[in-house]
């Protein structure tokens, strides 16, 4: 696994980004906790979820001496969640950022929510490519990538509104 280290040993907190496919999308936040403490920035390569929720416990235990602080951010909140379930006592505390449900009954809130932040052009790239992403497609990372990126821009204009 590739990582990014912020400040310097020891090493308390442990910022996994988005995505999939959204690489270095929460370094300004390892930047500024490195102002506190010395933080890791792993990049997921591995191509399953628990996959790479493996991945994040080994650099974890090779990589630092004591219990961290795991901020996920997105669909890295799903891997700090999941890692803090199989393995807590690695966990100090988890911090869950623009997470997506964990519970399904709470999705067509989060989508009416998505939507009315939308413009009528975001709207419909939105639901065109949820549709395209529901069969199997040769573009489906493009895809994915896209619809990461309207979240992100969805996220920072909520963020920017508050």
């Amino acid at each position: 696994m590739n990582i990014r280290k912020y400040g310097s040993d020891p090493y308390k907190c442990v910022v996994v980004h988005g995505g999939p496919g959204a690489p270095g999308s929460a370094s300004s936040l390892a930047r500024q906790l490195s102002t506190y403490c010395g933080v890791l920035e792993p990049f997921q390569t591995e191509k399953t979820v628990f996959g790479q929720v493996n991945e994040l416990y080994n650099l974890i235990i090779h990589n630092t001496r004591h219990q961290v602080s795991l901020f996920g951010h997105s669909w890295g909140a799903w891997i700090v969640f999941l890692l803090a379930y199989k393995h807590p006592e690695i966990i100090k505390k988890v911090f869950l950022i623009g997470s997506g449900v964990f519970d399904i009954s709470y999705l067509p809130e989060l989508e009416r929510r998505r939507l009315r932040a939308m413009n009528e052009n975001e709207q419909m790239e939105y639901k065109r490519i949820i549709s395209l992403l529901s069969e199997e497609n040769e573009n489906n990372n493009k895809n994915l990538k896209r619809l990461g990126e309207l979240s992100e821009q969805l996220q920072l204009r909520e963020w920017l509104i508050q």
